[in-house]
């Protein structure tokens, strides 16, 4: 189950669907590069993490949602999404209701359930 809401209030700024299996839901990586050194080597920098690197790829089957999606993302730049992995501020980056399943991209900007 995926829910979107706007962050300030909206009658119709909420909406909730099922997630289809191809949802691609956010990788836990680390702010990491990697340089070689002139004897061979390398040296590491570890920058830490953060949420905010984070995407999630949204893939739903269920169209009768995709004028409530459109609605969002015409008219709100920020969004809350709650997914099995948490709590979410962000924003839809893009929204494709031209194939099956129907996707949109969510840009993270920071998680906020801690």
């Amino acid at each position: 189950m995926i829910s979107l809401s706007t962050l300030t209030y909206d009658l119709n700024g909420a909406v909730s669907f099922e997630a289809a299996p191809e949802t691609v839901y956010p990788q836990l990586t680390r702010r990491i590069t990697r340089k070689a050194t002139l004897d061979g080597l390398s040296t590491i920098n570890d920058m830490g993490f953060t949420h905010s690197d984070g995407t999630i790829i949204v893939a739903t089957r269920d169209f009768s949602v995709s004028e409530q999606l459109e609605y969002l993302v015409e008219n709100y730049s920020l969004l809350h999404i709650v997914t099995r992995n948490g709590a979410f501020k962000g924003a839809i980056k893009s929204l494709n209701t031209s194939i099956t399943p129907m996707t949109f991209t969510f840009l993270i900007s920071e998680k906020t359930n801690k």
